[in-house]
């Protein structure tokens, strides 16, 4: 089978994500999540405008879940579930105090990114890897092209089997 690059696939469907700078007040992330639905991921950006970090819906409903039932109610739902390793004792402390962007970010984001010339197999591995459905797109100096959804990667694949 033919290599596919990301460059052939991440501009099928247009942007599903917004950039944001990454000491942004995280009630700009949830007012950002609320106020647009189809939106799946907001990167997070330096000064020098580099990619710095991800905040998908699943980070949020994490912080929304320990505000609304406390991390003694989180942890007390979750004991000797399959479930409970949604939220990591490490990350209680961490998304409970959160007042900015890169506070609730994606752990390990930084290493998310793909470039127009990496395969859509390397992309899948990180998508696999880091649990995500949306990569951003960067150029070699990692600032944001645009991004790459898991949708994006499926319709190609139905375009190849035809």
């Amino acid at each position: 089978m033919k290599e596919i690059l990301v460059k052939e696939v991440y501009e099928l469907h247009g942007a599903a994500s917004l950039a944001i700078m990454e000491d942004s007040p995280l009630e700009v992330v949830i007012t950002k999540f609320a106020e647009d639905p189809r939106l799946r991921a907001i990167f997070l950006v330096g000064i020098d405008g580099r990619f710095l970090g991800e905040v998908i819906q699943i980070d949020l409903m994490k912080w929304l879940q320990l505000r609304l039932y406390g991390a003694s109610g989180v942890l007390r739902r979750y004991e000797g579930s399959a479930v409970g390793r949604g939220i990591a004792i490490g990350e209680i402390s961490r998304l409970v105090s959160a007042t900015k962007a890169r506070e609730v970010a994606h752990r390990n984001c930084r290493y998310l990114g793909v470039t127009e010339n990496d395969t859509l197999q390397n992309a899948l591995d990180k998508m696999i890897k880091y649990r995500t459905g949306i990569l951003p797109v960067l150029d070699s100096q990692g600032r944001i092209l645009g991004d790459l959804r898991l949708s994006e990667v499926l319709l190609k694949s139905v375009d190849i089997g035809r």
